[in-house]
């Protein structure tokens, strides 16, 4: 008896994701109903933690309640620092180092009427930490990850 392999998920932090509508088009189902389909391009950059997760993991080390971590200030101060507030990512790239891709994204259909492709570009790396910076690029907070 072959055991089956279970696949478990890698983490990933989307770091920039935009669309654009490239054009439209017209398209019918095998009963007829028609529909004008918007072509999508959508633009991904992200990093992607090479090591597999174990089931339910996640990639900040979360304490009770799954807050990651807390920052002591006032409201007013916390409402003067949102807007500034900037987070980077310690990583260390990880082979094949970046891994770019073209696909399509999901099923055209007359409920669905979008036809999106996804142009992916991905750094592979072991993510080490997150830091939580002011609008001087001053860290204010570091995350561990997993």
């Amino acid at each position: 008896m072959q055991k089956s392999k279970v696949r478990r998920p890698n983490l990933d932090v989307t770091i920039s994701s935009s669309e654009v509508t490239t054009g439209t088009y017209s398209a019918q189902n095998g009963f007829g109903a028609k529909a004008t389909i918007s072509k999508i391009t959508r633009t991904e950059n992200a990093i992607f933690e090479g090591e597999p997760a174990r089931y339910g993991e996640e990639l900040f080390i979360a304490n009770k309640g799954g807050v990651i971590g807390t920052i002591p200030m006032s409201v007013a101060e916390a409402q003067a620092f949102k807007p500034q507030a900037k987070i980077a990512f310690v990583v260390v790239p990880k082979l094949p180092n970046v891994v770019r891709a073209t696909y399509p994204y999901g099923k055209t259909t007359i409920s669905n009427p979008t036809d999106i492709t996804v142009n992916s570009t991905v750094l592979v790396a072991d993510i080490q930490c997150g830091l939580l910076m002011d609008g001087t690029n001053k860290v204010v907070a570091a995350f561990t990850t997993r």
